[in-house]
This record gives structure tokens, sequence and C-alpha cells, in this order.
């Protein structure tokens, strides 16, 4: 295959609203830029109160939410074409597609992903970067599993975590595979699908980190798998 379909897309591990501009070829993915938006954490919400009164005991049930420090949230856009480019990315003619589909890899490695060896690993597979807590790659890769296409290559039972639209609902698939020992990341391309904003986009995705500690991620885009 041709591995002008690799699309490379060097990441910063801030949450994206942008747009992945690339160019690809019939089976594989090449090359690509991006515009980053503004990070975004859990604000501290506002604190409930209870008037209190000497004598009196009062039950009083509360509830909260802890926002994680082990995963980060990218989600986006992708624009792209069908090309035919010479070695030195000099273009002949181009395609435009008209509904997106696919996938988006997000990886450690800025280059040399072994695409034919990726197969299916177990969940726990990058609790050694988020711990064994509540919010643990096993945990959270254990929605169930699905089929991924990669370069040509068909992978059973890809362990999937699926983040949410605006109605809390499980609605983005992403997996956890294994490419010749290095971690990847594959998300599934659902064409301007509701967010969890309650707006439109291409893909959503999670990838752990290591506390408050930064991490460099690189993306990867094949189309129409």
């Amino acid at each position: 295959m041709n591995e002008k379909n690799i699309i490379v897309l060097s990441g910063i591990l801030v949450l994206i609203m942008g747009y992945f501009v690339l160019v690809a070829n019939a089976t594989n993915p090449t090359g690509a830029t991006d515009t980053e938006g503004t990070p975004e954490t859990k604000g501290e919400g506002t604190a409930g109160n209870v008037v209190s009164e000497g004598g009196n005991i009062t039950e009083v049930n509360l509830s909260g939410a802890t926002q994680t420090t082990h995963w980060q949230g990218f989600w986006g856009q992708v624009i792209g074409a069908i090309t035919l480019d010479d070695a030195s990315d000099n273009t002949l003619y181009n395609w435009s597609i008209g509904t997106m589909s696919g996938n988006i890899y997000i990886s450690n490695k800025s280059s040399g992903i072994s695409w034919s060896s990726c197969t299916n690993v177990s969940a726990s597979w990058c609790n050694n970067i988020v711990g064994t807590g509540d919010d643990s790659c096993t945990n959270t890769f254990d929605d169930s599993t699905k089929t991924f296409t990669i370069a040509g290559n068909s992978i059973p039972g890809v362990n999937i975590t699926q983040t949410f639209n605006a109605a809390g609902t499980g609605a983005w698939d992403e997996g956890i595979l294994n490419c010749s020992n290095e971690m990847l990341f594959a998300a599934t391309i659902y064409n301007n699908a509701n967010t969890f904003k309650n707006g439109n986009a291409d893909f959503q995705a999670i990838v752990p980190v290591n506390g408050t500690a930064t991490k460099t991620y690189y993306f990867w885009i094949e189309l129409g798998v």
C-alpha cells in the first residue's frame, strides 16, 4: 500500500475544537495541519448550603464530581480530499469528499508505525499510565468490542470505549490497539454527529496521561474505511 495514505499530525495535549485538513488516497491515509482551540477543564461549581440552627440535626445528602487527571479529551472536524500526488506532495489532481468516514489514530509515535502489525489488546494495557483507580484503562475501554479496519487489515475484538453525546449517551467509538508494542487509539469518524457540547463534529477521543505530566500525541487519519 502507498505510504502516502498514512496521515501524520503532530498533536499537543489540549482540548481541540479544530479542523484537521488532510489529503488521502484510496485505501491508506497523508500529512495534515491542525487548528487548536482553547483548552478547558471543569470549574469548581457552586457550593450547596444549609441554614443551621443550634439544637437541630439535619440529614444532608450530597452529590458532586471530581475531574480526572488521567485523561485528555480531543474533538473536532475533519476536512479531506482524494488526491493524486507524487513523492514530493505535488498534486496532479484531487477530488473532494462529500461525507467523511474512516478512523483517526492517536499514538506517541510520530513516524514508523507498523500498521500491518496492529492487533487487539487487553483494556488494561494503559493502566501503567493512569493507574488502577476508578478511571483506569480497564474501567474505560470496557463498553464492548468492535472490528476496526486499518490499512486494509481487519482487526476484530478491539476493546472500545464510547464518549458521550449531549444526551450523555455513549455515541463515539474509540478502540485501543497494539501496533508492534506501541499503544494506538483508533477513533471512528462520524460525519457531523452530535457532540458532548451539543454541537457537531466528526470525531471525539480520549487519551491517557500520567496525572499532571504532559504527554505529546500524534494524529494519523485514514479516510473511507
